[in-house]
């Protein structure tokens, strides 16, 4: 039977945690797997620093194997439940929410991607009752809403790694100004994406911008939504990065469906969106497994411009530790980029892989993303990421 790792499987989404101190807290070196209560949960311990972490969709969390796993494989675990045995579980003070999240509460139509449709949510037909002598009244009740539907992305910093899938944001909702939403999306067995814009009420230009990356650095970008008549595009990567940029509140969102085509390229890695804007820190690589792997991490203010006059998203590169392997625009091994999106345009700041002088800081009202690209084992390859919102 098939099992999952959890490194390179499930919707991915991090969170700096808490640990108890009533419970087994995490070594002070190296990096192990802790299991959670929460059977669909686990813990990765890197260095002193525990990062929750969830299973896909129907997983639990394999102790043995280190693996997320089918049920039936994890016995111990009755109704989605780890018992605790000598203190061998780990309770956390902050929960993290799986990055498939419940669909918004409002109807959405049916749509196709090629293999799935979309659930739809039928609006409530309760009448108040009718005072016409005779006749018999009737109360419908509300409507359960649907389960989330798997494959598919509803909030911002949902990320994925599928074959297909959709993202839903916002349908029949108004979205907000200013809004800087980003979905990381991994076809993991493919080299290139087919995005379709299945629907939208979007009043704005240029509102959707599809990124692809690779460790080489950006491969395609593209708008989709008004004023392209285009439905569908065709971009060469397996790994990309879509952002959702408003300037007004005057329109609805879009359902985007993504398609993975073309010969197998076993893209392997992690990708995470990071949008607290009391700011964070992580050392590249904090995650095991790390070895041939492309790795996105996408910094944002809130899912917003950064708000305020003068004020800007910082990132801080400290402890950079890089062997020199390459050119100017080119690196043979280890690799850290640094890209900007400032209004509809994502530009390469920085590229660590060389001898060359290296910029430490960088600032924007807009994205960061950083895709840190791990090619072999040993010292080298490795970086401390600072971020947080400052004055200009």
């Amino acid at each position: 039977m098939a099992k999952y790792s959890p490194s390179y499987l499930g919707l991915l989404l991090l969170s700096f945690l808490s640990v108890s101190t009533a419970q087994q807290q995490c070594p002070p070196e190296g990096v192990t797997f802790l299991p959670h209560p929460d059977c669909t949960k686990y813990v990765i311990c890197d260095e002193g620093q525990d990062f929750l972490m969830d299973c896909p969709p129907d997983l639990y969390y394999n102790t043995e194997t280190e693996q997320c796993d089918f049920p039936e494989n994890v016995p111990e675990c009755v109704g989605g439940t780890r018992p605790p045995v000598g203190g061998s579980t780990v309770t956390t003070s902050r929960t993290t929410t799986n990055a498939t999240q419940e669909p918004p509460t409002t109807t959405s139509q049916p749509i196709t991607n090629g293999t799935t449709a979309a659930s739809t949510v039928t609006p409530s037909t309760t009448r108040p009752p009718t005072t016409t002598p005779n006749v018999t009244t009737t109360t419908v009740d509300p409507p359960t809403t649907s389960e989330p539907e798997p494959g598919v992305l509803y909030r911002c910093g949902d990320n994925i790694t599928a074959d297909s899938g959709r993202i839903d944001y916002k349908l029949s909702q108004t979205y907000d100004a200013e809004e800087l939403c980003s979905f990381v999306i991994r076809v993991a067995n493919h080299s290139s994406i087919l995005f379709t814009l299945e629907s939208h009420g979007i009043n704005e230009t240029n509102a959707i911008n599809i990124f692809t990356l690779s460790e080489l650095g950006l491969i395609d970008s593209i708008h989709m939504g008004p004023p392209n008549p285009l439905t569908e595009v065709y971009v060469s990567g397996a790994l990309a990065v879509v952002v959702f940029r408003t300037n007004s509140n005057q329109g609805q969102g879009f359902s985007l469906s993504f398609q993975g085509l073309g010969r197998t390229a076993n893209s392997k890695g992690v990708q995470m969106v990071f949008s607290n804007v009391t700011g964070g820190e992580l050392t590249v690589p904090s995650w095991p497994n790390y070895i041939g792997t492309t790795n996105a991490i996408v910094l944002t203010a809130g899912n917003r411009k950064v708000q305020g006059s003068f004020r800007v998203l910082k990132l801080t590169i400290s402890e950079e530790n890089f062997y020199t392997c390459g050119s100017e625009n080119t690196c043979g091994c280890d690799s850290l980029r640094i890209f900007s999106f400032v209004n509809n345009t994502a530009t390469q700041e920085e590229l660590f892989c060389n001898g060359e002088y290296h910029r430490s800081i960088f600032q924007t009202e807009g994205i960061l993303i950083v895709i840190f690209r791990k090619f072999y084992d040993g010292g080298w390859g490795s970086a401390k990421l600072t971020w947080n919102i400052v004055d200009s």
